[in-house]
């Protein structure tokens, strides 16, 4: 092996700048060659691609880093050496060196939380009832990004010695101004973040609306919910309106609803033979729950009829007006097989005559 020793200085520095970044080259590549490992080692084990973007994400940043290290490390080495010659763009070089280390270190950051947001926005917000997720864990991500580069501007001024605060006065009055402006908007959004939590209702829920609309929930925002009327309109409402106003979910606790037909029969007609026609018109139903079981029961001595109800349940929402109206035209046909009358609304009238009435 040659002493390098015997050699000119100016050879022997350029040999220690080549073995310098000869090794950071060495160092950065054998970085890669295990990053790549054990993403494929990772990937074969897991079923989730998260750690795998993850490794992907900060490979070639890091990869650029340890070059930038290799570039500090020569630098130091050439400032202790001709610290005379060179000091007094030393710190010029390495104030470049920090910003690109910086900026590097802010890159990895930056793309693991895009990762992370984005990994999050496909594995929850698209499993979930609401649409809430898939529009605030997008929003979260972006504004995450937005704090990771405004703390590394803020870092790197500071480095440089800027003063950031007037920076930061600037920032904290155009965030007071805009949250002023946009009073309604985040009122909206906190709400909407309530009912994500609390889950008074879901997508596909049949709800009641404080003005007394029957409708489902077709969609949960962000800043509002959309109701489905069954018109096929839609209700338009701000989150915020809903937490302060009554809203009856029908489809909760479970799904399960009651079915109710009422019907009025003439007077004389048999009362147990019409609950019993009534109970075996739900019985014979295919959409009408055995438990509980359907009961029909007298409810009231009318005008003109005599009034029963019968009622029962069915499994899903959807079921209960189709139900309701194959019960009736069941009832109708079982009464008439069975001779029994459906009174329609009458009344009689007695004429009173006088003496005089009748002289004349």
């Amino acid at each position: 092996m040659p002493d390098l020793s015997t050699l000119p200085v100016w050879a022997r520095e350029l040999i220690i700048a080549g073995g310098i970044m000869l090794a950071t080259l060495i160092s950065a590549m054998i970085a890669l060659w295990l990053l790549v490992k054990i993403r494929h080692k990772i990937a074969a084990r897991t079923k989730t691609e998260l750690d795998d973007d993850i490794i992907k994400a900060i490979t070639k940043p890091l990869f650029w880093l340890i070059i930038i290290a290799g570039f500090s490390v020569l630098t130091d080495h050439l400032h202790g050496r001709y610290e005379e010659s060179i000091g007094w763009f030393y710190s010029y070089i390495k104030g470049g060196i920090w910003l690109a280390g910086s900026i590097f270190v802010t890159l990895i950051v930056y793309r693991l939380v895009d990762v992370l947001g984005s990994w999050l926005t496909k594995n929850i917000a698209e499993r979930a009832e609401s649409d809430m997720y898939a529009e605030f864990l997008p929003l979260l991500n972006r504004v995450l990004r937005l704090i990771v580069l405004v703390i590394a501007l803020m870092a790197i001024l500071d480095h440089f010695g800027i003063n950031v605060n007037s920076l930061l006065t600037v920032l904290g009055v155009g965030s007071l101004a805009i949250a002023l402006a946009s009073r309604d908007t985040i009122a909206n959004m906190i709400s909407g973040f309530i009912i994500m939590i609390d889950r008074p209702f879901r997508v596909g829920d049949r709800v009641i609306l404080d003005s007394g609309e029957k409708c489902d929930v077709f969609q949960i925002g962000l800043r509002s919910t959309r109701f489905k009327t069954f018109e096929n309109t839609l209700i338009i409402l701000p989150n915020e309106q809903l937490l302060t106003s009554k809203i009856t979910n029908i489809s909760y606790p479970d799904s399960q609803i009651r079915v109710k037909v009422d019907i009025g029969v003439a007077y004389g007609s048999k009362i147990e033979e019409v609950r019993r026609i009534l109970t075996e018109c739900a019985e014979k139903h295919s959409k009408v729950l055995n438990n509980p079981e359907p009961s029909a029961h007298l409810v009231g001595l009318g005008d003109s009829s005599v009034d029963f109800a019968l009622v029962g349940y069915v499994n899903e929402i959807t079921d209960q007006w189709t139900t309701q109206n194959e019960l009736r035209q069941m009832i109708y046909d079982a009464l008439y097989e069975a001779d029994v009358e459906i009174p329609f609304p009458q009344r009689t009238l007695w004429m009173r005559q006088d003496e005089q009435t009748k002289d004349a």
